[in-house]
């Protein structure tokens, strides 16, 4: 028999961290999203039951356990794939707890919070694609639920900022443009891009000088299905090292993962996947003069960003001394003014139909 519990949110020790769900950078609907979670609101299967629905408790998607919150958007073996991506949460069973609201307590305790705030954009989008199961009869994307969160937390945070210099007109913030480094120092901008149809990541890289002057550019395709955060930390570790090997040194890195970039700085032992990755990372920075590694809004890295999706097109990899590939320098001109390069961010990520074949055919047949 189910059993009915009552939830508030002046609970004692046990209550959900209500002043952490309002202080996240999330949007608002993601905010009600857990705060609904956290009262044990959303509509899974446990909660219609208890309603007199004509339904059996069981969750739709793996049809052996009740489908409680924890379950629905997290615990189901059907989300496997999703949690075995999202490496951070090795060795914390969510099968322990009962309620998702002690679960949500003892993530927040544990995790950074931008590790944090991607987790409960997994949780929506998770119950999301449950939705769709649902009602719609299909469930697809869970492959790509980390990779597809990573990008609505940049999109979202870029489109923040992008509102807040639109709202102050006269003054553009320095964290929206990319910046040269100062006289005798390399910049490296790096980003991933990932394939999960075809099992592939592609790697991209630029380095520019104190001037702004193209010094390389790198691309190059794996034939790997590595997670995002760990495409993303091998992106920085095969740019720092191609820098060391050009004598491109010292350097500065910039890159769109702040979760990655988080952890790299963080300098605590990590266990997850990556961690063998930013160990070496940590080591190849404590080799190079002014070594570091900062985040950067996904504007201000979009040349990376382009060299990691050509990257997914080549057969082998490839550098280009003192410029970009023809693709990229036709699609992003290197001198192009600030407000012209957003114009361009947009249309590549985000291109009606009309100018997508456009863009499209350009690039094809600029390769």
């Amino acid at each position: 028999m189910l059993e009915t519990t009552t939830y508030t949110s002046y609970g004692g020790g046990n209550g959900c961290c209500w002043k952490n769900i309002w202080n996240m950078e999330l949007p608002s609907k993601i905010k009600i999203f857990l705060w609904k979670a956290c009262h044990n609101w959303l509509p899974k299967m446990v909660n219609l039951a208890r309603r007199r629905v004509s339904v059996d408790g069981f969750c739709p998607v793996c049809k052996n356990n009740y489908e409680t919150t924890l379950h629905a958007i997290w615990g189901c073996s059907g989300l496997k794939v999703v949690r075995s991506s999202f490496g951070f949460l090795k060795g914390m069973n969510s099968g322990k707890f009962q309620e998702f609201q002690d679960f949500f307590n003892s993530c927040v305790q544990t995790l950074d919070s931008d590790v944090m705030v991607l987790l409960c954009v997994i949780w929506w989008r998770n119950w999301h694609l449950r939705n769709q199961l649902v009602h719609e009869s299909g469930r697809s994307g869970l492959k790509a639920v980390v990779s597809w969160s990573m990008n609505y937390i940049s999109n979202y945070r870029d489109a923040m900022l992008t509102g807040a210099a639109a709202r102050k007109r006269d003054v553009i913030p320095k964290a929206v443009k990319w910046e040269a480094p100062r006289r005798g120092v390399f910049k490296l901008n790096t980003d991933a891009a990932l394939d999960v149809r075809l099992l592939r990541t592609g790697l991209g890289m630029v380095i520019r000088d104190h001037t702004g002057f193209v010094m390389a550019s790198w691309a190059q395709r794996l034939e790997a299905n590595y997670s995002p955060l760990v495409a993303e930390a091998m992106a920085i570790f095969r740019g720092i090292t191609f820098a060391v090997e050009a004598g491109l040194v010292p350097i500065v890195v910039e890159s769109d993962a702040l979760a990655v970039v988080n952890l790299i700085n963080a300098g605590d032992q990590i266990h997850a996947e990556i961690g063998l990755v930013v160990c070496d990372i940590r080591n190849l920075l404590k080799s190079i003069e002014c070594g570091q590694v900062v985040f950067v809004f996904r504007m201000v890295n979009v040349v990376a960003h382009l060299l990691a999706k050509l990257a997914l097109s080549l057969d082998e990899g490839r550098f280009w001394i003192e410029e970009y590939p023809l693709c990229v320098e036709t699609v992003y001109p290197r001198r192009l003014s600030y407000l012209v390069c957003c114009a361009w961010f947009f249309l590549i990520n985000f291109p009606s139909k009309k100018t997508k074949g456009k863009v499209i055919t350009q690039l094809e047949l600029s390769q």
